[in-house]
């Protein structure tokens, strides 16, 4: 998590929110950000955690392999989600009155607003460069030790990929969750770890999830999941 602070309220808001464009914030875009503190996700999830993918969403069914273990970068609520996307694609919108009316009529239930929602990417990050995807908490076991989480900066200069950031035309609010950025897919799979990740494939390793870590499967075939009773594994 990241602390945002918003002088024209005098409050500050810890969220993964990256601000692309400070000159063009304004009240609105405040309010919304402070709106989005309203319902944090209800989850043990933290950013770092390391998990093991149970099961393989249809959005990513696409991919002819997917990696076994995953890094969490940052964890929220459907209701934060949901704000952020329709801030992102109205260009006119008046402020929260308008928000929580079009957010009714798109049909999210009040009952699912602390829904968790996690951003996480394929880990070791070093082998799946370009991996950084939205997964439901439901498929996500967690496994216990974790690797802090670096910036993207760092991660693309050791991966050489160019660094450019976010584009803020294709931006309508000033503000984004913290996401790969544009230029992510740029970079190259480096065959092995990034270096700060290391220590923590050793410990897996050590752990049994070796194999875990290095072959991605086919969706199909996730019946080579690792024992669900394995001592890798601690409850939520």
């Amino acid at each position: 998590m990241s602390t945002i602070y918003l002088p024209n309220t005098g409050l500050s808001a810890d969220l993964p929110i990256s601000i692309i464009d400070a000159d063009r914030m304004t009240e609105a875009d405040e309010e919304m950000i402070v709106a989005m503190m309203g319902y944090q996700p209800n989850t043990t999830l933290k950013p770092g955690d390391i998990c093991y993918l149970t099961d393989v969403p249809q959005y990513l069914r696409r991919r002819s392999v997917l990696p076994r273990m995953w890094q969490v970068r940052f964890v929220i609520s459907a209701w934060q989600h949901e704000l952020m996307a329709l801030v992102q694609s109205q260009r006119n919108l008046a402020g929260m009155d308008q928000a929580m009316a079009m957010l009714n009529q798109q049909g999210l239930p009040e009952a699912k607003y602390t829904k968790p929602i996690v951003y996480c990417h394929a880990f070791p990050h070093g082998l799946y460069p370009d991996s950084a995807s939205w997964m439901p908490e439901r498929i996500l076991k967690k496994i216990p030790f974790r690797e802090m989480t670096q910036g993207w900066t760092t991660i693309l200069d050791e991966a050489r990929a160019p660094y450019i950031g976010h584009d803020p035309t294709h931006l309508i609010a000033p503000y984004t969750y913290d996401l790969a950025p544009d230029l992510y897919a740029s970079g190259e799979n480096l065959g092995r770890p990034f270096s700060f990740e290391e220590a923590t494939v050793h410990t897996a390793a050590l752990l049994g999830l070796e194999e875990a870590m290095w072959c991605p499967v086919d969706y199909q075939h996730f019946d080579l999941l690792v024992d669900p009773n394995h001592n890798v594994f601690t409850r939520k």
